[in-house]
């Protein structure tokens, strides 16, 4: 096998304040853009490709240091749905205003993160669901933005009432998922921007604005932005067996005692390894092929809808226990290879 190409294509970054949508004076959008890009290296960004010098990885065995494993990360040849269908110029446009409300809300959480800051809490009794000030405004930002851009789309949010909108297109947006992580101080968080189209998922985008990372979905592919300007396309890993799984959730408080507990455990007995704490971030890491399953329960669709498409097109898939589609919540198993889904699937559902 060739050597592996590597992305060392770098995009002056600005501070986030500073990035609002509009134009740069080469006439590109800076809506169209992953926050932080300005200036002539516009010119190799396609809304819908990505960027046009980006380098496909290959991760095979040990020759990738940064994704490789000590047993076999060959890229699954699963299948994955895809937007090519839909018109090119239309999808460009939906993803430049994708990428445009990450760039609005970002500097709204930011100014909130790992500061003193009031946490109210949802949920009723002894249970705790925490929203604060940084997720109400970063999600009326982005509604207000929506509402602009297409008055006629719906919106499902977190924190406000849906909008139903009259046409097929329906945003659904988390502005803070993970917000536990969000009150701790810790970066395991994020923002996640849905689109559907027809009730099915269109495009998705992830953004951790702390670290300055933004994971994202073209027509065909799914791409990576890091903090240092490095682009790339993300790409699922191979892994066949189970027993060679790394698997991710964010706490096991999330499943109900009997039948969610028990199917939780039945994994995690034969998987290599389990991390808790990842949130929205642990399906962007599956889908850049750092793990191999991300297992969870009682998820709303503004919790998953943004991630599917952005998985399917790196090569994984995501459904429910019981196999159907995962756009609407519920108890989710995504994976990076069909085998290992397969697996999954079958202990869950048992």
């Amino acid at each position: 096998m060739g050597p592996v190409r590597r992305v060392n294509e770098r995009i002056p970054r600005r501070d986030h304040d500073a990035v609002r949508p509009g134009h740069t004076d080469n006439g590109h959008s800076v809506a169209s853009m992953p926050h932080g890009a300005t200036g002539p290296d516009l010119r190799d960004f396609n809304p819908v490709a990505g960027y046009r010098n980006e380098a496909r990885r290959t991760f095979r065995g040990l020759e990738d240091p940064i994704l490789s494993h000590r047993y076999d990360c060959a890229v699954p040849e699963a299948t994955h749905t895809t937007a090519a269908n839909f018109d090119a110029a239309e999808y460009a446009e939906m993803l430049a205003c994708a990428h445009a409300l990450a760039d609005l809300a970002a500097p709204l959480t930011l100014q909130y993160f790992r500061s003193a800051m009031h946490v109210e809490n949802k949920a009723a009794g002894r249970d705790f669901d925490p929203v604060t000030a940084a997720d109400r405004a970063a999600e009326e930002a982005m509604r207000r933005e929506i509402n602009i851009r297409f008055p006629d789309h719906g919106v499902i949010g977190e924190e406000f009432a849906d909008v139903d909108g009259d046409g097929p297109f329906r945003w659904v947006i988390d502005p803070i998922d993970g917000t536990r992580a969000f009150i701790m101080g810790w970066p395991m968080w994020g923002m996640l921007i849905g689109l559907l189209r027809e009730g099915s998922p269109y495009l998705g985008l992830m953004d951790q604005p702390f670290t300055r990372e933004r994971f994202w979905c073209s027509q065909d592919a799914a791409h990576y932005r890091y903090a240092d300007g490095t682009t790339g396309v993300l790409r699922t890993r191979a892994c066949e067996r189970l027993e060679d799984a790394v698997l991710s959730t964010t706490h096991p408080d999330l499943f109900d005692a009997g039948e969610q507990a028990d199917g939780f455990y039945r994994i995690k007995r034969e998987v290599r390894m389990t991390r808790f704490g990842g949130d929205c971030y642990a399906y962007a890491m599956l889908a850049a092929g750092h793990c191999d399953l991300v297992v969870e329960a009682g998820l709303k669709p503004h919790d998953i809808a943004a991630l599917v498409p952005i998985i399917e097109r790196a090569g994984g898939i995501v459904t429910t226990w019981d196999g159907k589609a995962a756009s609407n919540g519920g108890n989710i198993v995504a994976a990076g290879d069909a085998r290992v889904h397969a697996q999954a699937v079958a202990l869950l559902s048992r």
